[in-house]
């Protein structure tokens, strides 16, 4: 193979990249671009912490609350208090 027809060869293979790459770039583009999709379970557990109100049971309540205490310490946080929530309705407790 002489130098002019390697640099042929290398220049369509830059060419078949750089058109890969610009297929690439656009299928990220229409991605970025889309609206997000939201599984069903996703939207059940927003559902479940959005404005839960009062719990019904303050004894079930008092255990989810030690339960988030134990897993996330003394400091405040919106887990904790999803995960308080979340334990308070698997032990089946219920908002009004």
């Amino acid at each position: 193979m002489r130098f002019h027809q390697r640099q042929i060869v290398v220049g369509v293979e830059i060419v078949f990249l750089c058109k890969k790459i610009e297929r690439i770039m656009m299928k990220l583009k229409n991605l970025l671009n889309t609206e997000a999709k939201i599984s069903r379970k996703e939207m059940n557990d927003v559902k479940i912490f959005a404005d839960a109100g009062t719990p019904s049971d303050r004894k079930k309540w008092k255990v989810s609350k030690r339960a988030a205490k134990r897993k996330f310490g003394e400091a405040t946080s919106e887990a904790k208090t999803r995960y308080a929530q979340k334990h308070y309705r698997e032990s089946g407790g219920a908002f009004r």
